[in-house]
């Protein structure tokens, strides 16, 4: 964090559940001042087709993804397949 500026740089494997509630990533050390905004990218999901996901949101403290297409779903975790993944992300936002 450099004033109210962060970055975050992730690196870490889980198992991802198979339901169709939202994947966040959560834990974030800082809350937004406003949700829904930020950016970064996903630079590392292997087995994922990602290309349609829009740059990760910051929303309280976690990250969300949403589709990029015309209906702007939220990714689910069943897109995960159930299974252990990891994922390497860079995401960035504005704090208080």
């Amino acid at each position: 964090k450099i004033g109210n500026s962060v970055t975050a740089r992730l690196y870490f494997n889980f198992t991802a559940t198979n339901n169709t509630s939202g994947f966040y990533i959560g834990g974030l050390p800082y809350s937004p001042t406003l949700n829904h905004y930020g950016g970064g990218n996903i630079g590392y999901l292997p087995g994922v087709d990602t290309g349609p996901w829009a740059a990760p949101l910051v929303n309280s403290n976690h990250i969300s993804f949403y589709n990029s297409n015309a209906t702007n779903n939220l990714i689910t975790n069943n897109v995960l397949g159930g299974v252990q993944r990891s994922i390497i992300l860079e995401v960035f936002y504005q704090t208080g």
